[in-house]
């Protein structure tokens, strides 16, 4: 009869260690999914934030380029208006020129 009580008692302690260490892989468990939903998420995050700076990037040279095609037009159209500015004052004094010369 004196083993009885000891075996249940062993028996009781097993079990509850079972019980914890269960408890235990299954806390782990539920911490390691968290911790990789964490870590997903900030990907995910970090991703979309590159993603928007590539594109405010790419914006931004394209204004760029847009501003510099403007003033590159608006440079050329200067330089023709002032050609054809000397070009017509240039064929309306040759005289005067062959006559100093």
């Amino acid at each position: 009869m004196v083993n009885v009580p000891e075996v249940s008692y062993i028996t009781r302690v097993s079990v509850t260690i079972i019980i914890i260490i269960i408890i235990i892989i299954i806390i782990i468990i539920i911490i390691i999914i968290i911790i990789i939903i964490i870590i997903i998420i900030i990907i995910i995050i970090i991703i979309i934030i590159i993603i928007i700076i590539i594109i405010i990037i790419i914006i931004i040279i394209i204004i760029i380029i847009i501003i510099i095609i403007i003033i590159i037009i608006i440079i050329i159209i200067i330089i023709i208006r002032y050609l054809s500015t000397f070009i017509s004052r240039s064929k309306s004094r040759p005289k005067v020129i062959k006559l100093r010369g």
